[in-house]
């Protein structure tokens, strides 16, 4: 009954420090993302797949009806973030690619902390 009893408050402990963990890493996540996603008007959810409609030689207006606004912005690509980048495990960033200011292509790079690891 007693080693019962101990192992209850270990998990108990547990829990308690997973959780508090955790909250602070939300917390500090949540403030990251929000700076990285503020300008980004829809969910990463809803934009992958929106992506599958994109089609090569569309333009940046054409794109931007289609995906919205991205999270960042540069001259040959967007990229599109999700509200929560990965901490531990990596999340992913879409990143949209222009050619002479048509669409080109897109793919999917890993993000740590809502830092693209890739290219």
């Amino acid at each position: 009954m007693r080693r019962v009893r101990s192992v209850g408050l270990l998990l108990v402990g547990l829990a308690l420090i997973g959780g508090v963990v955790g909250c602070t890493g939300d917390q500090a996540l949540t403030a990251e993302q929000a700076r990285a996603t503020a300008s980004q008007k829809y969910d990463y959810d809803y934009v992958k797949r929106q992506a599958k409609q994109l089609q090569p030689g569309l333009s940046k207006a054409e794109v931007l009806i289609l995906l919205g606004s991205p999270a960042q912005r540069e001259a040959a690509r967007w990229i599109y973030l999700p509200k929560r980048s990965g901490l531990i495990v990596p999340a992913e960033a879409l990143v949209v690619r222009f050619l002479n200011g048509r669409y080109d292509s897109h793919a999917t790079e890993p993000t740590v902390l809502g830092e693209r690891l890739g290219n």
